[in-house]
């Protein structure tokens, strides 16, 4: 994960391949090298990566399987699969309630589908996790503006302005 860190890409893709070698059974190598591919955008073989760490992690604690729901989950929406990308992070929030990646991106992916009140309770949970997270606000104020409750998503907006002044999307909503 280093290398991966330092932004080297396809070194760390290389040196997680290898211990793929050495031991396939070795479910966080599948899980970094996906997320390694996806960063390089190769979309297609990060999920085949995620979906193997999910084989292989299948008996391990909910914490990991929630890992691999939300990472291939965020792949899926990347490629387009909505419905697919949309069942993983539902099974990411269900087994890992506290995490608030999962639940933020899957209010996001509620609002696009216009499932507007879902997602306001699911933003909602992201704030009662991480009530720090300005874009959370925003998006939470995005969603309330879409159910005519200009003033609630005011507070939102306003809320966003105060973890971070240069926030442009709060200024724009604001306006």
């Amino acid at each position: 994960n280093a290398l991966l860190q330092k932004g080297r890409v396809d070194d760390a893709v290389a040196h997680f391949e290898k211990a793929l070698k050495l031991n396939p059974a070795l479910a966080e190598a599948e899980n970094d090298l996906g997320n390694a591919l996806f960063r390089k955008n190769q979309i297609d073989e990060a999920i085949l990566h995620f979906q193997k760490y999910l084989e292989l992690c299948s008996n391990r604690g909910e914490k990991d399987r929630a890992e691999g729901h939300f990472n291939l989950g965020t792949a899926l929406l990347q490629k387009g699969q909505i419905g697919e990308a949309l069942a993983h992070f539902r099974e990411a929030v269900k087994l890992r309630p506290d995490y608030a990646e999962a639940e933020n991106n899957l209010a996001g992916v509620l609002l696009q589908e216009g499932q507007v009140d879902e997602a306001i309770l699911h933003y909602q949970k992201v704030l009662e996790l991480r009530p720090d997270r300005e874009k959370a606000h925003c998006n939470l104020g995005n969603a309330l503006l879409q159910k005519g409750k200009v003033e609630e998503a005011v507070v939102h907006y306003e809320k966003a302005l105060q973890i971070d002044p240069r926030s442009i999307s709060a200024m724009n909503q604001l306006a």
